[in-house]
């Protein structure tokens, strides 16, 4: 795999990085992340807007958007209300980089899938607010051996 020249023009900026250049965005391009959560933990989302720089995006999540969540919402705008939070985020992934692969899962993550959602991911992004989910999370990221981004809120503070 090499960069097109679509890409070349498009991370041109990135590629002028002492240190990073073409061999750092190759990475990126091969990469995949699972992102597990697309909702109220929206200090996760400028992760998942650089990551749409990167080749491969699995999103999961099992709600809808309502109006009552946009105020803390980056993916998910008026339009969205109703829709999937999976559909509404894809849309605009692949609008901002045409390139990308996101793939969209509608599923509740349970000790029976997650191993294998998590199998060919290279970067784990836990945007999850159930305790019970963010716990086999971590153990798949320990299982596969890749990084695990954890985000939480608590009131108004985030981490």
């Amino acid at each position: 795999m090499s960069l097109s020249e679509y890409d070349r023009v498009r991370y041109r900026r990135q590629l002028m990085i002492p240190g990073f250049g073409e061999k750092a965005q190759l990475r990126l391009k091969k990469a995949t992340a699972l992102i597990a959560g697309l909702g109220g933990l929206a200090r996760l989302s400028p992760c998942i807007s650089r990551l749409r720089e990167s080749g491969t995006l699995s999103l999961l999540i099992w709600t809808t958007s309502s109006s009552a969540i946009l105020n803390r919402q980056v993916l998910h705008w008026d339009e969205d209300v109703g829709e999937s939070k999976v559909n509404s985020a894809m849309q605009k992934l692949q609008r901002s980089n045409p390139t990308i692969h996101v793939e969209g899962i509608n599923l509740t993550i349970d000790d029976k899938n997650v191993l294998e959602l998590a199998e060919d991911c290279d970067v784990i992004l836990d945007a999850m607010d159930n305790f019970s989910v963010r716990y086999l999370l971590n153990a798949a990221a320990i299982a596969y051996r890749v990084p695990l981004i954890h985000g939480a809120v608590y009131g108004y503070e985030g981490a």
